[in-house]
């Protein structure tokens, strides 16, 4: 039996075993695991799966539009995966553009240090910038742990974070919140501050700035934590454009800065926004203690334009996204110009989990006339979650985020960065973008399933979205984390995407049978796309443990539907328990993304062999002493054993049909 690429339309069905291409491009490949599988009639499972390849299902062709496509003119066909620049730990990444001259300055940072980056319109590496477009970004040999940045209108950066922490970075012991204005070199201004410096002195062991708001005026309001008291309390401190401590804001008792207190939650409040007004919005997740496991809500904060909490909003100050929700989680917040907010997180748990955009009224309480009583969850396959959000230019609403694979065999499933637009007054999904309203970017990891979340997302002067955030390969004995950023054409780019599998590992029926890998299209649909695949020896060989095959998997336009690569293993004995071969993509038309399988075959179950007899009883009853009579005793047990064998096979012959009936072979 020889299965190859089944494409689903008549033409390429009639030329499926077309040779492999000429052309000489970068390879990728997946693993394919070929796990035992138990019962005596295992036969039908492969057998089924065959009429399945043969129908070439699945068959269902999902018409794409230009919208949200890849920009193919943009690093490696619309993304740049930057895997020299090495950091054992990531605590964010943001990308600005800059309008004079239309090129992109990334700010990186995390373990152990922090850089600039910056990239031509095309995302090549400007060679006039630093060493070959990258700078370390280091303040009077300060480290800093940039939290958050902001670019100002002079070209300057804003930057805060974390100063001279020490322990590893997932338990830091010691830091101190700084605040600081670099110019675009990464050197420091020293007109700002303290010889370019704001450092927090609250008296907490570990103090930190994460967020960054400027205001009209240009004065800094900046949101940040401190543990003073024992535990994290959140603050809010707001000074001028010299970076000199503003004394008409916050408590009277520290002039310049307030605590944002939630008396009797574990709050976590993760962003702040102001709004039209100048009072600001914090959101985030709260834990109670109380109960078991313990009950964990949303939470939104009103704070007034002078720094203190608004006590009349919801109740006493804060409001609840409540229990009735299933599974809301907040993940970032944006300030609408209607005076609502936006809440990007998730909804749901476990496999159910999906990204979602909720909007409050200004009352807070969820927007009944917002998609569904408040609430968009967008159309993902599987689990995904909205991690940050942006008001594009024509007023729709730009929400990027992550979408989860189906992991196999236990392994790490892959993790895509997505993009979605919808309307932020109504909640409705534009479906025209991406594929069925979904962008989604697989920046691939060779024969590794990579996973990779945005930390930002901008908007470029000629309307094209940036997102930045960071991949890493479960490859690696460490996660490291590299910076990926990707480009996306909301009004239509001409990208014919990306062919890449969609798993990295599978198992083969241990008994023989068939084996299929799915081909996925991403990041864009317009004009045909293709691509070339064959099978390659590893521990297993062609032709004595399974039949090799090759050919070309081809798309036409507008087609965003899986492919199917299908071949078959051997019931020969192995020469060890596991062997291996791979199948790789090659030669693509457009992007390639993970680009090879290992397929595991398992040595086949041996049978059950029977239990010995037991042993006559000593003396044979009766007639003890008397050979004869022990003979006729054993053969009373052998008649015995002979029953027992063909009861168990009757068994199994009676439950053979209820497997073999779910592929209508029942006799």
């Amino acid at each position: 039996m020889f299965l190859a690429a089944v494409p689903d339309n008549p033409v390429d069905r009639n030329n499926y075993c077309l040779a492999l291409r000429s052309t000489t491009m970068k390879t990728q490949s997946t693993t394919i695991q070929m796990a035992p599988t138990a019962g005596f009639f295992s036969f039908a499972r492969p057998f089924a799966l065959t009429l399945l390849l043969a129908a070439g299902l699945p068959v269902t062709t999902a018409l794409g539009s230009p919208a949200g496509e890849l920009d193919p003119s943009f690093g490696d066909h619309g993304r740049i995966l930057l895997r020299e620049t090495v950091f054992q730990d990531m605590s964010g990444v943001k990308v600005f553009a800059d309008p004079a001259s239309g090129k992109l300055l990334t700010v990186a940072t995390g373990w152990p240090y922090s850089m600039l980056l910056r990239f031509n319109s095309d995302g090549s590496r400007d060679s006039g910038f630093g060493n070959q477009g990258a700078a370390t970004l280091e303040l009077d040999d300060n480290h800093l742990n940039i939290l958050d940045v902001e670019w100002l209108a002079e070209g300057n950066l804003l930057v805060t974070g974390v100063m001279n922490a020490y322990g590893d970075p997932n338990n830091v012991i010691h830091g101190s919140a700084l605040l600081a204005r670099v110019r675009s070199d990464g050197t420091p201004d020293d007109s700002f501050g303290n010889q370019g410096l704001v450092i927090l002195q609250r008296g907490g062991v570990y103090e930190a700035f994460s967020e960054i708001l400027i205001q009209a005026d240009d004065r800094i309001v900046i949101f940040g934590s401190t543990d003073r008291s024992g535990r994290v309390e959140r603050i809010l401190a707001r000074y001028t454009q010299d970076g000199l401590a503003d004394t008409s804001f916050g408590d009277a008792a520290t002039p310049g800065m307030s605590t944002v207190s939630v008396a009797g939650d574990r709050e976590d409040l993760l962003a702040m926004v102001q709004q039209g007004d100048g009072t600001f919005m914090a959101c985030g997740n709260t834990a109670s203690s109380n109960g078991s496991p313990p009950s964990r809500e949303a939470l939104v904060v009103r704070i007034l334009a002078n720094g203190l909490r608004d006590s009349t909003y919801g109740t006493n100050g804060k409001v609840l996204l409540a229990g009735q929700q299933n599974g809301l989680e907040v993940r970032d917040c944006l300030a609408l110009p209607d005076a609502h907010l936006a809440i990007a997180g998730t909804f749901g748990r476990g496999e159910e989990q999906r990204a979602a955009i909720f909007r409050l009224t200004p009352d807070g309480l969820l927007d009944a006339g917002f998609g569904d009583n408040g609430i968009v969850v967008l159309p993902t396959a599987r689990s995904s979650a909205a991690q940050t959000m942006l008001l594009m230019t024509d007023g729709s609403l730009a929400v990027a985020g992550t979408h989860t694979g189906l992991a196999e065999n236990g392994l790490h499933p892959w993790i895509d960065m997505l993009i979605a637009r919808i309307d932020p007054s109504i909640g409705d999904i534009d479906h025209q973008f991406g594929n069925g309203g979904i962008t989604a970017v697989d920046f691939g990891m060779r024969d590794y399933a990579g996973r990779a979340a945005p930390a930002s997302i901008m908007q470029q002067p000629d309307g094209k979205l940036v997102a930045v955030g960071a991949q890493t390969d479960p490859g690696d004995w460490w996660d490291t984390p590299y910076i990926a950023i990707t480009r996306v054409d909301p009004y239509g780019s001409g990208s014919n995407g990306w062919a890449g599998l969609n798993q990295n590992f599978v198992s083969a029926p241990a008994d023989g049978g068939a084996v299929v890998v799915q081909v996925r299209r991403t990041g864009g649909s317009t004009g045909a796309l293709s691509v070339d695949y064959r099978t390659v020896d590893d521990t297993a060989t062609a032709g004595s443990d399974y039949v090799a095959t090759s050919g070309t998997l081809s798309w036409p336009d507008g087609d965003m539907s899986d492919r199917l690569i299908g071949t078959t293993v051997s019931t020969a004995e192995l020469a060890t328990n596991y062997e291996f071969f791979k199948v790789e993509l090659l030669n693509s038309s457009g992007g390639l993304a993970v680009d090879q399988a290992t397929i595991e075959i398992s040595r086949t179950a041996p049978p059950v062999a029977p239990p010995p007899p037991p042993p006559p009883p000593p003396g044979g009853g009766n007639n003890q002493g008397n050979d004869n009579v022990r003979g006729g005793g054993g053969a009373i047990t052998l008649e015995l054993w002979f029953l027992m064998g063909f009861a168990i096979l009757g068994s199994m012959y009676r439950r053979a049909p209820r497997y073999r009936g779910n592929v209508g072979h029942d006799p």
